[in-house]
């Protein structure tokens, strides 16, 4: 998934979007390309998760540059203190794993 979103990422036309979320997108893109890459290509859990929250934090900042087409979820973990999206209310951690699967809550609903 993380190869598939770092294509989608490349194949953006920045210049058609709102100013807004050009000015978003520009901000977090390659960020974003970075942290895919690592979760893509890492071998390493740990290193893994940490390129995920650093690549959630510029998804929500991206996210909410622009308008959703449906509710999106920003969840919360407490044990990690870090922030995921989703696009459904039932909490599915992604950073414990099977271990913590359902331990967060959602903070904000992007509408």
């Amino acid at each position: 998934s993380a190869a598939s979103f770092i294509s989608s990422i490349n194949g953006v036309n920045v210049n058609s979007l709102p100013a807004n979320e050009q000015a978003a997108l520009k901000t977090t893109q390659a960020k974003m390309r970075s942290d895919a890459n690592n979760i893509a290509t890492g071998k390493d859990l740990a290193k893994q998760r940490l390129a995920f929250q650093t690549l959630s934090d510029n998804m929500i900042t991206l996210t909410k540059s622009g308008k959703a087409t449906g509710p999106v979820y920003i969840d919360y973990c407490p044990m990690k203190k870090a922030y995921w999206l989703s696009s459904e209310k039932d909490i599915r951690n992604p950073y414990y794993g099977n271990a913590m699967l359902t331990c967060g809550k959602i903070t904000t609903t992007l509408q």
